[in-house]
């Protein structure tokens, strides 16, 4: 199961990753030094949580698919446009399809919310991961 899983948490990890630099714009420029701190966090939770806990493997799974969709979901704009990451790989495989769209403020929220959950996620894995888990009180030996 732990091989299974870190190859999930590695596949999502990376295909966000490739993502967020095939629409990198203006904003991920100005706030790449905040998601490097996001990154960081996300890669040592996960691998902490692999080695040490295995039991919250169901964390693990939500924040690689909340990591991933907010890479999918951010919102970036050059000179003239605004594009998400969803937009830009429609574009990349279809190159009929538009790269930008007209209206990303859902996205950007949506973007907001899902890397806030991935860093409660996380955080709540690195504070699970360095205690076992309970004991259950077995008293038909007393």
């Amino acid at each position: 199961m732990k091989t299974w899983l870190s190859l999930f948490f590695w596949c999502t990890f990376f295909a966000a990753m490739i993502i967020m630099f095939m629409s990198v714009g203006w904003l991920l420029i100005t706030v790449g030094l905040g998601l490097i701190g996001v990154i960081i966090l996300h890669i040592i939770a996960v691998n902490r949580t692999l080695n040490r806990a295995l039991f919250l493997w169901k964390w693990v799974l939500l924040t690689s698919l909340t990591f991933l969709a907010f890479s999918l979901a951010r919102t970036d704009f050059d000179d003239v446009n605004q594009y998400t990451g969803l937009s830009t790989l429609i574009h990349f495989f279809d190159e009929k399809q538009s790269k930008f769209v007209d209206d990303v403020n859902f996205s950007f929220f949506f973007a907001i919310a899902m890397i806030i959950a991935t860093m409660a996620i996380d955080i709540h894995l690195l504070v699970r991961s360095k205690r076992p888990p309970a004991v259950p009180v077995n008293n038909d030996f007393v």
